[in-house]
């Protein structure tokens, strides 16, 4: 069920599931994701305590930030 349901996101959101296609355009959608952090977190606060709330732009920079260290 978890694999349907990332399988029609890859689809949904154009992403190759090829290796390094798949880190590269991981990567250009999280730099798209930042250009749209106040709509993530206007979406998604909602659903998170006040207090635990993060900086959605500073989250998505230090995952991005992650990513690029693995390679």
């Amino acid at each position: 069920m978890l694999q349907d349901a990332l399988s029609n996101l890859f689809i949904h959101y154009h992403i190759s599931l090829e290796y390094p296609d798949f880190i590269q355009e991981l990567i250009r959608k999280l730099d798209e994701m930042l250009s749209n952090s106040y709509y993530i977190g206007n979406a998604a606060n909602h659903f998170i305590p006040r207090n635990l709330r993060p900086d959605w732009g500073v989250f998505i920079r230090m995952l991005e930030e992650k990513i690029i260290k693995r390679l």
